[in-house]
């Protein structure tokens, strides 16, 4: 498994060993180590899809399958004077650039997403407002914000609001899509 998809399921374990006491009903616990095992269980499925997928690449067949593409990729990387090194370079990133990993595009868009959603709702990002606030207020810049860190944050959640509600609503769509 991937770093990204163990974090995933390190954090589902933790708010697993998180919400669990003794007084913890066993209803709510199968609840929890369903959840686990489905985060898992996709976290496992994906591993598998990219690692077929790679091996798929891999190929010699699906190499050949682009080589008209390779082919006009070096004869134009010759024609404009490269060497035949650079020539079969031009080439092999041709054939590279043809296939199309879907799994892997599929698993790079949703890092993407939640790179994308943890920022709108990072408290990270926050800090490093107020950093950049407060630097530039050392600074002598006027923001025409309260010179207060507080109510700049503040300020800041009128924009985080409407942001986190458009990437909710992209999410959808792009999901209404799939």
């Amino acid at each position: 498994m991937t770093i990204v998809a163990n974090k995933h399921v390190a954090r589902v374990g933790h708010e697993f060993a998180a919400a669990m006491t003794a007084d913890t009903p066993i209803i709510e616990i199968a609840k929890m180590v369903s959840r686990l095992a489905s985060a898992l269980d996709k976290q496992s499925e994906l591993t598998e899809q990219l690692a077929m997928e790679n091996t798929i690449l891999l190929t010699p067949e699906n190499w050949l399958k682009h080589s008209e593409e390779g082919a006009a990729a070096s004869a134009i990387a010759e024609g404009n004077g490269a060497s035949e090194d650079e020539a079969l370079l031009a080439g092999m990133k041709a054939i590279i650039a043809c296939m199309q990993p879907l799994a892997t595009s599929a698993a790079i868009a949703a890092l993407r997403e939640e790179a994308t959603e943890a920022a709108f709702n990072s408290d990270k990002h926050a800090a490093l407002c107020d950093s950049a606030y407060v630097s530039g207020m050392q600074a002598g810049w006027s923001f025409g914000v309260d010179e207060d860190v507080t109510g700049f944050q503040k300020s800041l959640e009128a924009y985080r609001k409407p942001m986190r509600e458009a990437w909710r609503q992209l999410r959808e769509s792009n999901g209404a899509q799939s």
